[in-house]
């Protein structure tokens, strides 16, 4: 059986604007890959730019709503 994705939502402090963004994903770090990717095409930056600025400023993800399989 197929594993269900979750809802991830993220608060991104991001240069001048704050990005509040919600993506389905397997796991939190997955979550901070789609949504680094997503704030990178929405700022016309390299995926990388992003993803390094977070390594070393705050950010949040939390699991927002989990799904769970049942008979």
């Amino acid at each position: 059986m197929a594993k269900i994705k979750d809802l991830y939502v993220g608060i991104f402090p991001f240069r001048k604007s704050i990005y509040t963004e919600r993506c389905m994903a397997y796991s939190e770090s997955q979550a901070r890959m789609l949504l680094c990717r997503r704030i990178a095409k929405k700022q016309n930056v390299d995926f990388w730019t992003v993803f390094n600025f977070f390594e070393e400023n705050p950010y949040n993800i939390n699991c927002e709503v989990k799904f769970d399989e049942t008979d």
